[in-house]
């Protein structure tokens, strides 16, 4: 599993989480970096791994793998990633570039653009969704 190092170049600076690739990653886009319950991140977080979430996160993250907010988690942030699975909470504009799944457990409020999209029965959405091909 990657791990995520904070980086602060000064007091006032806002942490920003920097993945490092370790080998032997699972998946080659550079394996899979976990936010823990009691873990925050601020600011904009680019990767080329797979991001879960299972705390919070204010702010951007882009990456090329995919993103999965777990149950309990709280996202207010710009996505875009390759597949994006929601159990949690998201706020913010979603871009997936194959498929969004929102599970019955899940929020997202923000302007959808996906290619395929699932949404189960008990999940909430309010916004917009603008379908596009692979």
């Amino acid at each position: 599993m990657e791990t995520a190092e904070k980086v602060n170049a000064s007091p006032d600076a806002k942490e920003t989480a920097v993945a490092r690739p370790q080998r032997g990653a699972e998946n080659s886009s550079g394996g899979t970096v976990s936010l823990g319950a009691d873990d925050r991140l601020e600011g904009k977080l680019i990767i080329r791994s797979d991001l879960v979430v299972h705390g919070s996160i204010d702010g951007e993250v882009i990456t090329t793998g995919d993103i999965t907010v777990e149950a309990g988690a709280q996202v207010k942030a710009r996505l875009e990633c390759r597949n994006l699975s929601i159990r949690g909470r998201v706020e913010g504009d979603v871009t997936a570039q194959q498929r969004l799944r929102l599970a019955g457990s899940g929020s997202l409020q923000g302007n959808i653009r996906v290619a395929k999209l699932h949404v189960e029965d008990g999940a909430t959405f309010n916004g917009s969704i603008s379908m596009a091909g692979d």
